[in-house]
């Protein structure tokens, strides 16, 4: 599922956004987070990677059940390898947790977008539709760019749970 369905269209209060200064940003798959940068807004409300960069929060789990849904915008420079995001139970990727929304390479559950490179896009996802309902240790961040030189860039931000 994509888009924003009716009855989460009202604007959400920024409170409720996902602040990624609550949580410590570390590594993830450490043989392919190199080469990048990241970048965390003022507000804490928007996480920003450069280069090859794979990021993920450390803190307080995210439990996901049935009803999970999942908001958020992001907004892409440049012709990365995998863009996307996911849940983890043990620092260890796993192909099936990474919901990709755009990149060259075939890895991943695709997520269909209206991407417009330079824009953000709006995206809901049930995520029953894609997890287990449990505790996930860390929610993660891809970037991929370690097959070419292109100046790449990807930027998550009003990220929101509700059921």
């Amino acid at each position: 599922m994509w888009g924003l369905p009716d009855a989460h269209s009202q604007l959400v209060a920024e409170s409720t956004y996902l602040n990624f200064n609550n949580y410590k940003i570390w590594s993830y798959a450490k043989n392919q987070d190199k080469d990048g940068s990241f970048e965390v807004s003022n507000s804490g409300t928007a996480i920003t990677l450069r280069g090859n960069t794979w990021k993920r929060l450390v803190g307080k789990p995210f439990e996901l059940n049935s009803q999970t849904i999942l908001e958020f915008e992001y907004k892409t420079k440049g012709d990365a390898e995998i863009v996307g995001l996911g849940f983890d139970t043990n620092n260890r990727f796993w192909r099936a947790h990474l919901l990709k929304l755009s990149g060259s390479q075939n890895i991943g559950k695709v997520i269909p977008t209206t991407e417009t490179s330079g824009e953000f896009t709006k995206i809901s996802l049930h995520l029953g539709d894609y997890f287990s309902p449990k505790k996930y240790k860390t929610m993660y961040f891809v970037l991929d760019n370690d097959a070419n030189n292109e100046a790449v860039e990807v930027t998550f931000k009003n990220v929101v749970f509700s059921e």
